[in-house]
């Protein structure tokens, strides 16, 4: 079938599934392409970074190989990085340091990345000396990727510190310190900087929005909202959990019908809402229209939706939808964001 990279790199362009990918890698291996550095790393690349992809198949075809470059290691620590697996990202990134190839300015961010989701605040740290060491303590990309990991990890002074001798501040520089603040329950700071930004945008304005529903402070958070100069999915996903954590039920399920468009947090979040707030008929109502709408749930619109069954006793209903969990294969997905 391929008789030259180039065939089969077209392949890899339209591929749409790993079933795909694994029909190309073993026609590679047929006609002896399959030690080629190049299209190897392009076959990691479609399994650690594609929507489609799978990153222990990656891993296994990055294993195999001798020799990765710097391209290559960067890609599957990059894969793990965005993944639920962001220690192996770690793992391999100190592998990477005790082989022949030193990291450069592209695999930093990604590395930073996985020490703020394990809040590995002492491994953050020794990144952030090689990071000086290399002389690139003035790339903003490499500093917002600190000052989020620092902040992340509850050291709020040490993020406000690297902000306030960046030179190359940005808007994500602004947000970042933000969403410290208001991570670390400094409300009042988070206010002071806010009104301090030239510049917001929407993700400004949902961090402190997010910041006041959090405290419960559902008044402010509206007020905020009703502001707000644009707003995305999220800035409404933020407000409907609020109402609905305040068990203002009626106000939730108003928003959520004036959305102009809703995604599946949208739609897990109102389903979990009624389900847990004593109303189970109209929980499962809801997730019949969910489905109507062509919108695929996630594992905590599953759990929400057995509870309601389990709750009005609907044996059958409960059946059909263990059988959808089944053929989803939801039951390889862990249940990331807490009820």
């Amino acid at each position: 079938m391929f008789k030259s990279w180039s065939s089969s790199f077209n392949a890899l362009q339209s591929c749409k599934s790993m079933s795909q990918l694994v029909q190309i890698h073993a026609q590679m291996i047929r006609n002896h392409l399959s030690q080629d550095s190049f299209g190897v790393s392009k076959l990691i690349e479609f399994c650690a970074l594609s929507e489609y992809g799978n990153l222990h198949y990656a891993h296994k075809l990055f294993d195999q190989i001798p020799e990765p470059n710097t391209f290559t290691w960067n890609t599957i620590i990059r894969g793990y990085a965005n993944s639920i697996f962001p220690r192996q990202s770690l793992c391999l990134f100190i592998r990477m340091l005790k082989s022949s190839i030193y990291p450069n300015l592209f695999t930093f961010p990604f590395v930073i990345k996985a020490c703020a989701h394990l809040v590995a605040f002492e491994e953050g740290r020794q990144v952030h000396g090689m990071i000086l060491k290399a002389g690139a303590d003035n790339d903003v990309f490499l500093i917002n990727g600190l000052i989020h990991l620092y902040a992340s990890c509850g050291k709020i002074d040490a993020a406000r510190k690297l902000f306030d001798g960046s030179c190359k501040r940005d808007l994500v520089s602004w947000n970042s310190i933000l969403c410290g603040y208001m991570n670390c329950g400094l409300m009042e700071l988070a206010k002071r900087l806010f009104e301090e930004m030239m510049e917001r945008d929407v993700v400004s304005w949902n961090v402190m929005i997010n910041g006041y529903a959090k405290l419960g402070d559902i008044d402010k958070a509206r007020e905020l909202f009703n502001m707000m100069p644009t707003r995305n999915v999220e800035s409404w996903n933020i407000m409907i959990s609020a109402y609905a954590k305040c068990g203002l039920l009626e106000s939730s399920k108003k928003l959520f019908d004036e959305m102009p468009e809703r995604n599946v947090v949208s739609w897990s979040g109102i389903i979990t809402a009624y389900a847990q707030g004593g109303q189970p008929t109209e929980a499962l109502s809801l997730y019949d229209e969910m489905r109507k709408a062509k919108m695929k749930p996630n594992c905590r619109t599953i759990v929400s939706v057995l509870s309601s069954c389990a709750q009005l006793g609907a044996f059958d209903q409960g059946k059909d939808i263990h059988m959808y969990v089944d053929r989803a294969r939801l039951r390889s997905i862990p249940l990331l964001e807490p009820l």
